[in-house]
């Protein structure tokens, strides 16, 4: 608690709190005028990505700091500058793995709340039930069109298959029967080739 980087550490943590609270009153001024396009979801989903991150990554960072100083309160070894770049790695890889796996969450969250449509003209807003969710009805039927679309596409080239060989063996019939007909035509009277 007494290094340079843990003052550093708790500036930038009050500044990014007093930013958020900043944005949190812009946010209470302007909701009655952009009550139409829900923004406090919207401002939920984009501040979450940037704030919590930061904040846990900080909360990462200074557990893997007490831990650190705890096991070098108990074992005063040489090696002690390897330990805390260990430890540093340790924690930077934790924050990144889950910082991958929240993206997935926010990128949904995003998806719902950032609807295309609102942009196009004559929106109205829909009165969502229960608020902004993942609809597990529509997601299924889209699977499924996925699925039929499929099973058409593979239906529609078995077909096209058939018919070009059908064709194909048609053709081929109708050249024997033309060079049967040739062959006619070339016999004579008498039934001898001319």
């Amino acid at each position: 608690f007494y290094s340079p980087r843990f003052f550093l550490m708790m500036v930038e943590n009050v500044s990014v709190f007093l930013a958020f609270s900043g944005l949190l009153k812009f946010y209470h001024a302007c909701r009655d005028d952009l009550a139409w396009c829900q923004p406090f979801a919207k401002f939920m989903t984009i501040k979450g990505v940037v704030f919590m991150t930061f904040w846990q990554g900080l909360i990462i960072s200074i557990i893997f700091h007490a831990s650190q100083n705890n096991s070098d309160n108990k074992s005063d070894d040489d090696d002690s500058t390897s330990d805390s770049s260990s430890t540093i790695y340790s924690a930077t890889s934790i924050q990144h793995i889950l910082i991958c796996m929240e993206m997935l969450l926010f990128s949904v969250a995003h998806w719902c709340v950032f609807p295309a449509e609102e942009w196009e003209d004559g929106y109205k807003v829909k009165a969502l039930a229960g608020g902004p969710g993942f609809g597990f009805k529509d997601f299924a039927s889209d699977v499924n069109l996925i699925i039929d679309s499929g099973k058409r596409s593979m239906q529609a080239r078995r077909e096209k298959k058939k018919r070009k060989s059908h064709d194909s063996e048609e053709e081929d019939s109708n050249d024997i029967m033309d060079e049967a007909v040739e062959s006619e035509d070339e016999l004579d009277e008498n039934g001898s080739f001319v």
